[in-house]
């Protein structure tokens, strides 16, 4: 009997220690502690998640590689929205 249950045993002992390692080391930074802050310069407080760029305050559209502080004009091939991170 002794025997069966030590068959079980080691695989089941390995499938949880995989298990945890790779939780552990499977975690980003930014999922455990947030997201981290991008735009570091206070003139340039706007965070655009899509093109990836820091806009000035009251530009809150990046239009075609570019601020706006209204709406995308019209035609504009790529846009996003920016906010404060």
């Amino acid at each position: 009997m002794k025997s069966k249950i030590s068959k079980f045993i080691f695989p089941i002992v390995m499938a949880l220690s995989l298990l945890t390692f790779s939780i552990i080391v499977g975690c980003d930074k930014e999922d455990i502690t947030g997201p981290t802050k991008n735009c570091t310069d206070a003139t340039y407080p706007l965070w655009c998640p899509d093109a990836k760029v820091c806009c000035p305050r009251g530009y809150a559209h990046y239009c075609d590689g570019n601020c706006h502080s209204g709406e995308c004009p019209s035609g504009t091939v790529s846009m996003d929205d920016c906010s404060a991170e």
